[in-house]
């Protein structure tokens, strides 16, 4: 992204498909947060472990920006539990407030994945992701952290993740990345309160 990294106003972290922002959702990237100096660092495979030890070791140092939004979570359901994917996303909340305890926590729940929920194994993952979202909304603060699931607005009456959005039933393209901003901009917008900006730092 270029930008230096004292300017820093908005974090994501994430796995692929939050990397994908400045891929195929750049221009919605450019169009809701680029006002913030937004930095991505979401990387392609990662897991809930992953994201811990990036920020353990580093990853936030020298920034302090108002808002992280994550989404972490999905690449864990084929190896571990419910109940060890939402232990994991606590344990990232807690330390990106022990890194960055001005920031506020923007947490999203894990995007459904696959596309007809008539096949078994569809409704068993769609199952597993709604328990674990369920747990992990409990984190919701009303102050330092915030949920937001989106699962709806990618979904149609019926349940189908549409391919128009979703093509590969996990990684949104342009239309699903805007589906995602157009969902969350107004949440992010409000969370854009910190005290220090970064016209004021600079």
């Amino acid at each position: 992204m270029n930008r230096k990294k004292e300017s820093v106003d908005l974090v994501f972290l994430g796995d692929s498909i939050t990397a994908g922002w400045t891929g195929a959702g750049i221009r919605t990237w450019n169009e809701y947060f680029l006002q913030y100096d937004p930095v991505n660092l979401g990387i392609g495979g990662e897991r809930t472990q992953h994201v811990l030890w990036h920020i353990e070791n580093g990853f936030l140092d020298e920034i302090d920006p108002c808002v992280v939004v994550l989404m972490i979570g999905t690449n864990n359901l084929s190896h571990h539990s419910n109940q060890e994917i939402a232990a994991g996303i606590t344990r990232i909340v807690d330390v990106i407030h022990e890194k960055l305890p001005k920031a506020e926590v923007l947490l999203l729940g894990i995007f459904p994945r696959g596309g007809d929920p008539s096949e078994k194994r569809v409704r068993e993952i769609r199952e597993r992701i709604r328990k674990i979202n369920e747990t992990i909304s409990k984190l919701d603060d009303g102050e330092k952290t915030r949920y937001l699931d989106l699962s709806a607005n990618f979904l149609d009456e019926s349940g189908q993740l549409s391919r128009e959005i979703v093509p590969d039933g996990l990684h949104p393209n342009g239309n699903g990345y805007r589906v995602w901003g157009q969902g969350m901009a107004s949440v992010i917008d409000e969370m854009m309160d910190c005290d220090v900006k970064t016209s004021d730092r600079n």
